[in-house]
């Protein structure tokens, strides 16, 4: 399990969105997972149902498919469970085709990896995420409606909160920071035991490690370099063949402390 670098997964808007009646776009993540979550398929449909400073527009939504990494992490991020969310989206592994079909209307809202929105400025732009999950503003009616539903499914209620949106957008320092909460997401690689045998595979896995240290580089193609003493426990990850995951198989929600206490105790270096 080698840590390759890191992600931000950027909720992206048209440049021209009407969606924030303030012109600001900023979501906390209780606002997301109200939106995001299974509980709001087909209820959750005007963007003014998340609370007052929202449109009253119909909401359209697309993001990563289910066959994607980047839906794994969001939907655990976001709504506390992997996998689960609203059906009626429009799903694909296609970013840019999501970054194109957003920029041309004002009231839709996609989700996809850093690097594609750096390669689409000039067409979305990025939302704010504040981390705070009890600061929703929606209608009693809709809460309500979506917390009956919540229960059925073993979930906790959702709650409004007073407070103003205070968002972090995504970025080169707020994602190697973990400041960017909870979307920023480590990125691995994995290399069967067996496979690291073959001279080929050896080879190519000490290229990999060397490219991935040159900050340059990682930059250039979208993703945000680790810092030296997680790139020196990937090091050692490889070199002693360190096998299994120190995470289980789950990186959603943890802090930066969290991570790298889990990954250097596993890795040993």
């Amino acid at each position: 399990e080698l840590l390759v670098g890191f992600d931000g997964i950027t909720v992206a808007v048209s440049r021209q969105t009407r969606i924030f009646k303030d012109g600001i776009p900023c979501m906390t993540v209780g606002e997301l997972e109200l939106l995001w979550s299974r509980e709001a398929e087909g209820r959750i449909t005007r963007w003014n149902q998340l609370g007052s400073r929202f449109a009253d527009a119909p909401v359209k939504l697309s993001g990563a498919a289910e066959t994607s990494g980047t839906f794994d992490f969001f939907t655990e991020a976001v709504n506390e469970r992997e996998g689960d969310i609203r059906a009626d989206y429009f799903g694909t592994e296609e970013d840019q085709l999501l970054a194109e079909q957003v920029s041309k209307d004002p009231y839709a809202l996609t989700f996809f990896g850093f690097a594609y929105y750096m390669n689409n400025q000039e067409r979305v732009q990025a939302v704010a995420i504040d981390p705070r999950r009890t600061l929703v503003d929606a209608p009693a009616e809709v809460l309500e409606e979506i917390n009956r539903l919540r229960a059925q499914n073993g979930k906790e209620p959702l709650q409004n909160g007073a407070g103003a949106c205070e968002g972090i957008l995504p970025g080169v320092d707020a994602i190697g920071s973990y400041a960017y909460r909870p979307l920023t997401r480590p990125l691995f690689i994995y290399v069967n035991l067996q496979s690291a045998q073959r001279s080929m595979v050896d080879a190519f896995i000490d290229f990999y490690l060397e490219r991935v240290e040159d900050p340059e580089f990682m930059l250039d193609v979208g993703y945000v370099p680790v810092t030296p003493d997680l790139l020196e426990a990937a090091r050692a990850c490889w070199d002693k063949r360190v096998h299994g995951t120190a995470f289980g198989g789950s990186f959603a929600n943890l802090t930066e402390d969290r991570l790298r206490a889990l990954y250097l105790d596993h890795c040993q270096p």
